[in-house]
């Protein structure tokens, strides 16, 4: 028997509650309101989990920085990026089911944990999509974020590509000793490939101060 813990967290004090939460910032821009952050949505199907983040077009810091800068006569000429922005992915598990929610705490966080259990697996793919679109619904989004991993979930194929990508050019130094410096700087830069590769179709450039990975 094979269980999988999937977990989601969330601080809970005075400044917190189901739906919004204070922004744990300080704040030096000006800004005299409150800062509020809104939970992730999580929804588990049979051997799945999707979870998204969609901006909430009511209260958007693009529209803040307008009224702040006094562009409001020619804001229609102005993108703006995070209006109907949905963020998310899904973490697909073949050969798990969906056993149920466990509410627990963890230095002093509350979170849930999402149970997946399997009977008589020796081993199991776990695929994960992410999916980050502008888009006027969050079912359209869905109905995207499951195309895109019928996709992703072709692993020869992902396989050739990431093949093909690190043999262009690759730096590799003293690899018979990974105590050394110069193989760490030469893993470093490894691995700082493989971040730029993830976003090599990405809608914007990598961020210089985490890459894909920044929030």
């Amino acid at each position: 028997m094979s269980v999988l813990y999937l977990t989601a967290g969330a601080i809970k004090n005075g400044l917190v509650c189901d739906e919004q939460r204070q922004q744990c910032r300080d704040l030096s821009f000006g800004y005299n309101e409150d800062v509020i952050t809104y939970p992730d949505k999580v929804e588990v199907q049979k051997e799945k989990l999707i979870f998204w983040h969609r901006n909430r077009d009511e209260y958007l810091v693009w529209d803040k920085l307008i009224a702040q800068q006094h562009l409001e006569e020619i804001s229609h000429l102005i993108p703006n990026p995070l209006k109907n922005r949905t963020m998310g992915g899904q973490i697909k598990l073949d050969g798990f089911s969906y056993k149920g929610i466990k509410e627990n705490k963890y230095q002093g966080c509350d979170h849930k944990q999402y149970h997946f259990l399997a009977e008589d697996v020796d081993s199991a793919d776990l695929v994960v999509t992410l999916h980050t679109f502008q888009c006027a619904t969050v079912d359209e989004w869905k109905k995207q974020l499951t195309q895109k991993a019928e996709i992703s979930s072709c692993k020869e194929n992902a396989k050739r590509w990431w093949n093909g990508y690190f043999d262009k050019s690759y730096i590799l130094i003293d690899m018979d000793n990974e105590d050394s410096d110069w193989f760490e700087i030469s893993r470093n830069y490894q691995l700082f490939r493989y971040m730029l590769g993830c976003n090599y179709y990405g809608e914007y450039p990598t961020k210089f101060n985490g890459g894909p990975v920044y929030f």
